[in-house]
């Protein structure tokens, strides 16, 4: 049986060990290799392809490690249009599929799949292998995408995959040991609740605003809002927020969604209007993040989540 692109993407949007590819850039920026695709191959245990040619019209968007339970890399490229190419290399395991039809690829059969999504885009994906490695494209468009015209853009990926080479002295700054940025330390200070920060966040990412507010009251004398501390991370125009606030600020109970454990700590996992949601109970503190980014992705950023050690005024 053949695991289609979208059940791949699902496991991985609740795969519990992700890597990022290299290490954050921010104010005080780590060291990392300039070609995130180098630094992925240096890291992972697979040999890994990247397309030489983009079909005119996309660009580059993000690009995601998973190394446990297997590897796995995961690359993105958006169109004005709304279009997206996504590359998911692994092995070949479960991706074999003797009835789906083929196309011909640098002389080899290519099996190809076409499915709806529940907001009615199609996506197609191709299969390709190799030296051992599955490289599935997929393409999503609009309910008017034909499958032919999909086909002709992936062809045009799957003939231009080339082989990178694992790049030499792609050495980083150990994350844990940056300093905390001014703007954040000074916040922690306001806050009478435990301020955690991501030790680690996925390629290109840096501290971009901070925003702490005291509580709130109504008019009538009633509490409003809560404390809060609001930390927002940005890679062009992704985001990554991590909203923090005291214990009891509000019951994690009451929130639906996939319950889990992020190294020991109760967890939720949820959609929102904009992406993933993902809420962590650190104890004394709540952490919600959310992004428009993968759920492996907030995943890996709360699993990095570190004390800011920082006396009180």
């Amino acid at each position: 049986m053949r695991i289609s692109f979208t059940l791949a993407l699902m496991w991985l949007a609740l795969a519990q060990l992700f890597v990022p590819a290299a290490g954050a850039a921010g104010s005080e920026s780590a060291a990392v290799a300039p070609d995130p695709f180098i630094s992925a191959a240096s890291r992972i245990g697979l040999p890994l392809y990247r397309p030489a040619t983009i079909p005119e019209g996309f660009a580059f968007s993000d690009l995601q490690l998973v190394t446990a339970p297997e590897d796995m890399l995961i690359v993105t490229y958006f169109s004005n249009d709304g279009r997206e190419i996504t590359l998911m290399e692994s092995s070949p395991e479960g991706l074999d599929c003797p009835d789906c039809p083929t196309i011909d690829i640098a002389g080899s059969p290519a099996p190809y799949e076409v499915s709806k999504s529940e907001d009615g885009a199609t996506l197609v994906d191709l299969t390709v292998t190799r030296e051992g490695v599955a490289v599935m494209i997929g393409l999503r468009g609009k309910a008017g995408m034909t499958t032919n015209d999909a086909l002709l853009t992936l062809r045009t990926v799957a003939e231009s995959l080339q082989k990178v080479k694992p790049g030499t002295g792609a050495s980083r700054v150990d994350d844990s040991q940056k300093p905390v940025p001014a703007g954040l330390r000074d916040a922690a200070q306001q806050a009478s609740f435990p301020v955690y920060e991501p030790a680690k966040l996925p390629e290109y990412f840096y501290l971009k605003t901070v925003s702490y507010t005291p509580k709130g009251l109504a008019s009538d004398g009633k509490l409003s809002t809560p404390e809060q501390l609001l930390i927002t991370y940005a890679a062009g125009a992704k985001e990554i927020h991590l909203l923090l606030q005291p214990a009891g600020a509000f019951q994690m109970s009451a929130i639906a969604g996939h319950r889990l454990q992020i190294d020991g700590r109760a967890a939720v996992l949820a959609s929102g209007s904009t992406g993933p949601v993902l809420t962590v109970n650190l104890g004394q503190c709540l952490a919600v993040l959310s992004g428009g980014v993968q759920p492996a992705t907030l995943q890996s950023v709360a699993r990095s989540l570190r004390l800011i050690e920082i006396p009180k005024p």
